[in-house]
């Protein structure tokens, strides 16, 4: 779904690149299941054909967009580091672009731990955008019945109070939703 709505978007705005940021940070172990009442470790070859970050440029040329994924481990602690990385990315790209934050869960709430966006994240990215981009935030359900609504008001007084739009599927997905914020002149 989170590729669909970034290639509408880059479509339907005439963007020239989605610069994935997928907070990825390095798993210690690959994950088990429950086989029969057996733990049995997730193959190697299956986990790391899932979980390649790079796999999705792929999808560049069929849409007509350059997807540039941001490959450098995320550190929580070095948030700052990070940050920087994301910058020089921005810049470095074929603009106008989609500015695509993908953590695990989305943007933090009180407190803000490693599967978050942080707001001070927001608050440097959003003025290095030019007019007619598009921040798209990843975002998993919190717990609460308006979580949505939540979190599009709390992105959009963080983007200068621009209107930010939730988009959502109502067939698969259903405790994930983008919002997506374009910053004008």
């Amino acid at each position: 779904m989170k590729w669909a709505i970034l290639a509408h978007i880059a479509s339907k705005y005439r963007l020239q690149t989605i610069l994935q940021v997928p907070y990825w940070r390095r798993e210690p172990a690959y994950p088990h299941l429950n086989f029969m009442g057996n733990s049995v470790t997730v193959s190697g070859k299956v986990w790391g054909f899932f979980r390649n970050i790079h796999s999705v440029t792929r999808l560049g040329p069929e849409i007509g967009t350059s997807i540039v994924v941001v490959e450098t481990e995320f550190d929580p602690n070095r948030r700052g580091d990070y940050l920087s990385v994301v910058k020089a990315r921005i810049q470095q790209a074929r603009r106008p672009l989609v500015l695509f934050l993908d953590p695990d869960t989305g943007l933090q709430p009180a407190n803000c731990r490693p599967e978050h966006t942080a707001i001070e994240e927001i608050d440097a990215l959003w003025p290095v955008l030019k007019p007619h981009e598009w921040l798209v935030l990843y975002q998993h359900a919190r717990h609460s019945p308006n979580w949505r609504e939540s979190v599009a008001d709390q992105l959009s007084s963080l983007c200068n109070n621009r209107d930010a739009h939730v988009v959502r599927s109502n067939d698969v997905g259903k405790d994930v939703a983008f919002i997506c914020v374009e910053k004008m002149a």
